[in-house]
């Protein structure tokens, strides 16, 4: 595919395993895409995502999962039952851009017979959505980065010390 409904890209000061580590840790997604949502598994592949919209939960299907460890995810998101109606195609690329930094980018598409009526509201309010997401991953991976670079450089003054 090669145009998407949204598209948000954030250059992050943190080597792209930092950022894959975090990404593909299904089970804290919360620690960047925000409180309350969850993912469930099968056989350690993304099955379905699940959020609140106001006081209800929501979730979404996931099929035709791709994962190519270390570089992205890719999935087709669908309520129950309504595939055909509306679903979205969703991409999160981990991508290095120089030594020690990364992009992450998060693309999705909108289907099915429905999208026509919901293109445009839905592609705002997911631009917005996946920007603060993005913006919480870079938080997330460069105080890791730095917590390493800081964890790294206390061990080699140590080893001088003593040695």
């Amino acid at each position: 595919m090669s145009t998407w409904d949204v598209k948000v890209e954030t250059d992050i000061d943190a080597a792209p395993e930092v950022v894959w580590k975090i990404l593909a840790d299904f089970e804290n997604w919360d620690d960047w895409h925000g409180p309350g949502i969850e993912i469930k598994q099968e056989a350690e592949r993304p099955k379905q995502l699940i959020f609140h919209a106001g006081p209800l939960p929501v979730a979404i299907n996931l099929s035709g999962v791709k994962v190519i460890d270390g570089t992205s995810i890719q999935w087709i998101g669908a309520l129950p039952f309504s595939r055909s109606l509306l679903y979205g195609k969703r991409k999160l690329v981990v991508e290095a851009i120089s030594k020690g930094s990364c992009r992450f980018t998060q693309e999705e598409s909108f289907f099915g017979l429905l999208s026509p009526l919901f293109r445009k509201k839905l592609s705002k309010l997911y631009q917005k959505n996946y920007s603060r997401f993005n913006e919480n991953m870079k938080s997330v991976a460069e105080s890791q980065s730095n917590n390493r670079l800081h964890s790294d450089r206390f061990s080699a003054a140590s080893r001088l010390q003593t040695g």
